[in-house]
């Protein structure tokens, strides 16, 4: 019923059925992350990683647990624990493109360029449909001095309809 009320954007509705599944089986992996997802989506983020906790603890194997708490992290601009999450989630599933772009935009805040562009080469090599991957491909491209490779990055971002890359592509491509 949780997932149902997820499903439906009832997000409290979601985290008070989890309670109660949890207090049924304490043992259950899968309905911590749920209910951390459900915690990250209300920006409850201090408790979406304590789920995350509990749900690696139970399930050292779900990438998805970690690249939950990987946002989590993020949204508490706590970026070196999101990168640490992100790249457990990627070594667990190597094709994670998601975990490859969210781990790239936290390289990027923390000024690590060449990593961020790494990242999101990757995002773009598992899932050329990403703009905001090559939105972040192209912005770190700029930042490294590659501008042409760069705005053709930001250039394709914005003709995939990523309305952010406008503004960029204003500031550093004439």
């Amino acid at each position: 019923r949780g997932t149902a009320k997820s499903n439906m954007g009832d997000y409290k509705g979601t985290i008070e059925d989890y309670d109660k599944a949890i207090e049924i089986n304490p043992k259950d992996a899968l309905v911590y992350y749920n209910r951390g997802v459900a915690k990250t989506t209300l920006g409850d983020y201090s408790g979406a990683i304590q789920d995350g906790n509990k749900a690696i603890e139970l399930n050292p194997n779900s990438s998805m647990a970690y690249y939950n708490r990987g946002l989590s992290y993020y949204r508490l601009d706590k970026y070196e624990e999101a990168i640490e999450s992100y790249s457990k989630a990627i070594e667990l599933n190597p094709r994670f493109a998601q975990a490859y772009d969210s781990r790239g935009r936290s390289k990027g805040v923390t000024k690590d360029y060449k990593g961020a562009l790494s990242d999101f080469t990757m995002a773009i090599d598992l899932n050329p449909g990403n703009a905001k991957a090559y939105y972040g491909s192209g912005y770190a491209k700029v930042l490294l001095e590659k501008t042409e490779s760069g705005c053709a990055d930001l250039k394709k971002s914005e003709e995939m309809g990523y309305t952010e890359a406008k503004d960029m592509l204003k500031q550093y491509c004439n």
